[in-house]
């Protein structure tokens, strides 16, 4: 995997393992319940994506390692400051850090998807192009699995401040030159044009802990759920 290419060391825990193996459970239940010679179409598509979500884990959870790992010894305030090999970790510390951001968005929009077609919520009819957040919000007007949309909707709000700084960075990472953002960001290093600021590494690392046990959080209640309901 990616962070192999770099000799890195033991991994650290990244707290998505309780997902994974929720996640793992969860194919194995289905397997054994829809298992056999004809199997409905739906069953094949929630198992290869549900296998899917595990390795869009692996990737965003190996991202976030190497963003923290490249951020280590970095405690500048200019770039202009830093020597050669320390810039050029700081560059590798963004890229990860910026793919991490765009991985956890899409593992949760993935989720969304596996969680329409879970529950058949038509979700499409109502928003062409959904999100996470707009499966569980049509899973509230249905009224339907109202335990599950509960305890989902409980850890979208216990990390809500974090998500949305990791969701304007993503925004801004994606759809690049919005004028005014650009415009903002010119006024406030207006007095410094010559100098350039370097991220504040840490709170950033931390918005991205807290987005990854939001994810986490949310695979590990959606996966047992389902399958208690895959088992019944």
């Amino acid at each position: 995997m990616i962070a192999s290419l770099f000799g890195d060391g033991p991994r650290k825990p990244s707290g998505l393992e309780p997902a994974k193996d929720a996640i793992g459970a969860f194919c194995s239940a289905l397997r054994k319940r829809h298992g056999g010679d004809r199997v409905e179409a739906r069953w094949i598509r929630l198992d290869l994506w549900a296998g899917g979500l595990i390795a869009a884990l692996t990737e965003l959870e190996e991202c976030a390692r190497l963003a923290a790992g490249f951020a280590i010894g970095l405690s500048y305030r200019f770039e202009e400051d830093m020597p050669e090999e320390d810039r050029l970790n700081y560059y590798r510390h963004l890229f990860f850090y910026k793919d991490a951001i765009i991985r956890l968005f899409s593992v949760l929009d993935k989720t969304g998807y596996f969680l329409d077609t879970m529950f058949e919520l038509g979700t499409g009819r109502v928003k062409a192009k959904f999100s996470y957040f707009t499966v569980l919000r049509q899973m509230r007007d249905r009224n339907v699995h109202p335990e599950l949309e509960r305890r989902l909707v409980q850890i979208k709000q216990r990390y809500r401040e974090p998500m949305d700084r990791l969701r304007r960075r993503r925004n801004l990472e994606i759809h690049a030159m919005n004028v005014e953002l650009l415009d903002d960001v010119w006024q406030k290093r207006n007095r410094f044009a010559d100098r350039r600021f370097v991220e504040p590494l840490a709170d950033n690392l931390r918005d991205l802990e807290q987005g990854l046990r939001m994810a986490g959080s949310s695979l590990l209640a959606i996966f047992r759920y389902c399958t208690k309901i895959i088992r019944a």
